[in-house]
This record gives C-alpha cells, structure tokens and sequence, in this order.
C-alpha cells in the first residue's frame, strides 16, 4: 500500500511554540497523526507552527503510514461525461460492515474535468490521470499527458510529461497500457507506457518509456519485451509488474491459441534501476483457464488469480518477491458459493471473470468485483458465505489511502542574466512557501513579497540551503556562491535551456534522505 523512502528525522524545536504551552508536543503530534485529512489540512491556516509541522515530510510520512491502514476503493461514475469529477472514495471499512453511504456535493476540487482523461494508478494517496486528445486535420496525430491529483487535499499537479505522436490515429490508451509508481531509491514519482505494435516494433513486442517526475520533458526508453502484456499492470514497492504470454503475438485473450501454461510470466520492471526481470507462476498452475488471468496486490503482496474448468476461482499469494517457491494458495472459491450461478458465454472467455480488489489483514474476507454484473463481493472463508451488493458505480481495480503527500512535481529555476551584484531567475511551477527578496551578492536575504509575472514566480535570489555556480565573466572563471535556508529540497545543476538566456537553471524537488 505505501511506498516510501527512508527519511532522517529532523529536529521540531519550538515547531509548536503557541501551542506547546498547553500541550507537549510529542503530544500534539501523534494526535494529529491519528486525524483524516480532512481535519488536518484546514489547521495549517491556523499557525505557522501548524503549517510548519503537517508540510514536514517527516509527520507526512508517519500520516500516510497510518492511514494506510484504512484503505479506500476508488469508484467512478457510469457513464459520466468528466472522468475526474465522478471520481469518489469509499472506506473498505464501510462497505465490509454494510454501512449505507451516499455521496452529496464535489468534495474533489480537482479543477480539470474532461471526457478525455483516464485514471492509470494510484500510489502514496495520489492518483495519476492519463488525458489525451486527437489533434490536426481527421485527428492526424495525438497528444497526450498527465496529472497528479491528491483527492483527501483537492490539489493537484501542474500538466506534465506532454508526447506527441503522429503514429497514432486513435486515443493512445487503446494501444499502451499505463502504471503509476514510486521509485523508493530516489524518492520520485515515475509514469510507465507499454506501447504495443509501433512501426519498426513487430506486435509481438512491447516498447516501453519511463517518465520521472522529476524529469518532465524526458521520457526514456528502456529494453523491449518480448512479450505481450495485459491491462493487469500492478505496482509494489518500487516495482511495475505485469502478466505475460510467451511467443504470442495477440494482444487479445484466447486460451485455445495458448498451448502450455509455462506460457504465461510474471514480467516486472525495478523504478530504481529501470532493469527488467521474469519469474514464474505456481508450479501447481497447470491448465490453461478460459477466462483472462490476472494479477493484484493484495495486503502487499503480488498475488495471481485465474479461473479453473469454469468452476472454482483460485488465487495465489507470493510470499517473496521473485521466489517461484514461495506461491502459496490463499483461496479456492466454487462460484456456487460466490453465488455466481449463470457464467458468461463463451465470447466472453477473453476477459476478466472477477478481480481481486481488497483481502483483510487476518486472510479470511475477500473483496471482488464481478464484471459480469457489475457488482461487488464480498466473500467469507470462514463461513464460506458470499455477499453481493449492486452499486451505481464502476470499481476501480485500485486501492487509494488518504495522505498529505504534495501534488507539486517539481520546479526548475532559470537564470536569465548574472550581474555583478544580482541574478534575475524566474521558476516554473511553483511550491507555497517560496516567497521573493531583492538581495546583492554579499548579503543574502530572507524571503519576502511574493511576485509574478505571466503566472512566472520571480527571484533575484534564494533563500535556499544550495550551492550554485554561475560565470563571472570580468574575472573569466566560474565561481560558486552559497544560499542559505532551512528549506528542504534538493539542488539538480544543469545548463539552461537554448532561448533562456545566459547562466544555469536549477531544478528542485522534496530531499529524500538516506541511511
């Protein structure tokens, strides 16, 4: 469910000054910890302290490993024209002890709604939306990005990762699958395309880009699959994994075509290092089902679920990552008792039967949806009873948690033009504690007024805890100067942009500490 990096606790000295003369602050803290979103985000209007204590990664770390705990399904509404407005939330909690729930009103502030978006993950309580349109004369090519959208704080990203394709003469999400994940080496969201079928790719292959969030204007390809890849592409801890079928060419299902069982991998992609690997499914897999396989996480696991001779549902848990040895079964379900008494015909066979969505902690109350009905439900191993509920929602094949985690990106600094007494930078994106001050070079400032020009954040220096380097061209050397600030981000130099002007931009995100 959470994928975070290790992060050195930092010191909260008089953090909470005001407030600690009523309460300590461990206190206070863990209080809040304990809080929904909800009722934490408003409180950071109250303070500065406040606002200091929820915006520390380290207090959201330790809210999103809570809040982990009280998973939500993610549904949309049928048949809606704005994909990101239909988008609710529903606690598992609820739904398990039958509690009515009804949804009045926008609590989403998303801001962007459109017919074109697609929701392509969820990780860390954020989730990533695909929008993508034809563009030119009879749509002659497409263009397609994404958002990041935190529903629990109604903020959301600034459009990144824009691509361009004149290969495409239909919505890039009917030939690329997409997933959504975090790299725990780095700290940084990454997007992944599977593109199947592009010219100079025979369809038996998958090309496949990264996208770093740190990196916006970069996608970078990585090796090919040999494989063929189904809608199934899951995330855990760092990793994108998927099924996949060897030597076969259709990226449609059909279990008359797949002669042997050994066919069939599990094919997964390391966020950190970006390399590729296979393994196995259960060696006590031996038939090939008529209905789609497919693979979830459940309660942090990677786990495999198929149907056998149209009769039982069975579902496999793999205990370590990698480790052909380790499936164990979890659940060998008669669709008799999931109440499923009249299975789809045979056009039907090339889809998914039931998905997987949820299992609680002590392994016994299973959570599916039935594609077939579009209904959930809800099975009990140790009654061997099955309830299913009918909603007016589709169920989304995620699970989300409520976090504090920020939408923002990242944020690039160009230096326009280098002085003998200042620089003048401008910044794209923008986080809400960056403010403005005029300085010269031998003093550095506090931050002050905030500026802006065309929407362009102003600087003519930072109050950040960096080096940079610029070029001082009466002397003819590079020098470096020093910012100083107790601002946590980290510094990435690189040449400025062609049209930009003289000097280096900088390039900023979140720290992420190591051990």
């Amino acid at each position: 469910m959470m994928d975070t990096a290790p992060i050195k606790k930092q010191p909260q000295s008089n953090a909470l000054q005001p407030i600690g003369q009523f309460l300590p602050d461990d206190l206070i803290v863990e209080i809040l910890l304990f809080l929904d979103v909800q009722t934490i985000f408003p409180l950071k209007c109250l303070s500065k302290s406040l606002n200091s204590l929820i915006s520390d990664p380290e207090f959201v770390k330790k809210h999103l490993k809570n809040s982990s705990q009280y998973p939500h399904l993610i549904l949309t509404e049928k048949n809606s024209e704005y994909v990101m407005s239909s988008v609710k939330t529903l606690p598992v909690r609820r739904l398990l002890e039958n509690q009515p729930f009804t949804f009045s009103g926008d609590r989403h502030r998303g801001g962007m709604n459109s017919n074109r978006m697609e929701l392509i993950g969820s990780c860390n309580g954020l989730l990533c939306f695909l929008y993508n349109t034809l563009n030119g004369r009879n749509g002659r090519y497409v263009r397609y990005w994404f958002y990041i959208w935190n529903p629990a704080t109604g903020t959301r990203s600034e459009p990144f990762g824009t691509r361009f394709d004149y290969s495409l003469r239909q919505p890039v999400s009917e030939v690329s699958n997409f997933s959504f994940g975090f790299d725990m080496l780095t700290g940084t969201y990454k997007v992944v395309e599977f593109r199947v079928g592009e010219r100079s790719y025979p369809s038996s292959k998958i090309k496949v880009r990264v996208l770093s969030l740190d990196d916006d204007d970069c996608w970078r390809n990585i090796n090919n699959f040999p494989l063929i890849l189904w809608n199934s592409v899951v995330h855990l801890s760092g990793t994108v994994c998927s099924l996949a079928v060897v030597d076969y060419a259709d990226p449609s299902y059909d279990y008359e075509i797949i002669t042997h069982v050994n066919r069939f991998v599990i094919v997964s992609l390391d966020l950190s290092t970006e390399t590729t690997m296979q393994f196995l499914l259960p060696s006590d897999f031996d038939e090939v089902p008529c209905f789609q396989p497919t693979l979830q996480v459940l309660s942090d696991h990677i786990c495999f679920s198929h149907d056998f001779k149209r009769t039982e549902f069975v579902i496999w848990k793999m205990n370590e990552f990698g480790i052909r040895e380790s499936w164990t079964r979890l659940f060998r379900i008669g669709y008799f008792d999931l109440e499923m008494h009249n299975l789809p015909m045979d056009n039907y066979l090339n889809s998914t039967l039931l998905m997987p969505l949820y299992l609680s902690k002590n392994g016994y109350t299973l959570i599916l949806d039935y594609y077939g009905d579009d209904e959930a439900v809800i099975y009990d191993q140790r009654e061997n009873r099955a309830e299913r509920i009918r909603t007016s929602y589709n169920l989304c094949r995620f699970l989300y948690v409520e976090s504090l985690v920020s939408t923002s990106t990242h944020w690039k600094i160009y230096c326009l033009m280098t002085q003998p007494w200042y620089s003048l930078l401008y910044c794209t994106g923008s986080y809400p504690w960056l403010k403005v001050c005029k300085t010269n070079s031998k003093h550095i400032g506090y931050l002050r007024n905030c500026d802006t020009i065309q929407g362009m954040h102003i600087f003519y220096t930072l109050n950040l805890s960096i080096f940079y380097w610029f070029q001082n061209h009466k002397a003819r050397k590079t020098q470096k100067k020093r910012f100083t600030s107790d601002v946590n981000v980290v510094p990435i130099i690189q040449r400025a942009p062609k049209g930009t002007g003289k000097g280096i931009y900088l390039e900023y995100r979140p720290r992420i500490d190591k051990n």
